[in-house]
């Protein structure tokens, strides 16, 4: 029964909408035009009447006409092969990939090319276009620009260009409040300032460890977080994914999170001043 209602509607489906058949006509010629379709349409239709005027008395006619009408066909292609041709040669020095490079591909196309057996001959195309050369350094590093640090003055630029009611990216925090903290403390979100890692990455410290956490780097991460120099400060602040959301909750949230870490940037400023003293001294 299934079976049966199956075939019935793929028959109705078939008789209502038909497939479709890929059409087996290309694209016309170049030097196609209304004019030469309908010559030809005259043309086959006198070609149709002189065959059903034979042995008629007015075949003799109908023979001409046909005649006329392959002649005036015949014309019409040469001048519009001449007047298209001269037209490609024009086209080809502003567009040398256009309509002279298809004709040109599609007539080369279907010939066969002739193969080289001569072994003397292969060597030599082989080595002309393959030329053998030296080796030489080629790594990718060998050839890289010295790479220009992004300054805080670049990232608030960028962060200009975000539109307030964009939406968020996947940590949601609103394009609004990610302006704001960026406008307020810079470093301490793209990781600029006196971090000992910063500093380590363009070769003002020697070593990017945390100075009283050996086995860490010195990021604002590990600085807010992990750090027992500011442990005891950072008690209050929530774990980084609920930061921004726990500063935005009241205004205490946000004053108190900022001066948390305006006071840590300041005494991270501090140690890095000492540092160059001593390093100077």
């Amino acid at each position: 029964m299934a079976r049966q209602l199956s075939e019935c509607l793929d028959a109705a489906c078939d008789s209502s909408m038909p497939r479709r058949k890929p059409s087996r006509r290309g694209s016309p010629c170049y030097w196609w035009n209304d004019q030469i379709a309908q010559l030809r349409k005259a043309c086959l239709r006198a070609r149709r009447c002189s065959q059903r005027a034979r042995r008629r008395p007015d075949f003799e006619d109908r023979l001409e006409d046909l005649r006329a009408a392959k002649r005036a066909l015949k014309r019409a292609i040469k001048a519009s092969k001449s007047s298209c041709f001269r037209q490609i040669c024009e086209e080809a020095d502003v567009n040398p990939w256009g309509t002279a490079y298809k004709v040109v591909t599609k007539t080369i196309r279907g010939q066969d090319s002739l193969r080289v057996t001569c072994p003397i001959l292969l060597r030599s195309i082989v080595e002309t276009l393959f030329p053998q050369h030296a080796e030489q350094d080629v790594s990718f590093a060998s050839r890289l620009e010295p790479w220009q640090p992004i300054s805080v003055d670049e990232v608030k630029s960028a962060t200009k260009r975000i539109g307030d009611r964009k939406a968020p990216g996947p940590d949601g925090i609103p394009n609004k409040a990610l302006k704001l903290a960026i406008s307020t403390r810079p470093e301490f979100l793209t990781g600029h300032g006196g971090f000992r890692k910063y500093l380590h990455k363009y070769r003002h410290e020697d070593s990017p460890e945390c100075p009283t956490c050996p086995s860490a780097s010195e990021d604002p991460e590990h600085v807010l977080y992990y750090c027992t120099r500011y442990r005891g400060r950072a008690g209050v602040v929530p774990p980084p994914e609920s930061l921004m959301a726990f500063m935005l909750a009241t205004e205490d949230n946000w004053s108190s999170t900022s001066q948390l870490i305006i006071g840590i940037q300041r005494d991270l400023r501090r140690c890095e001043r000492e540092r160059r003293e001593r390093s100077d001294a």
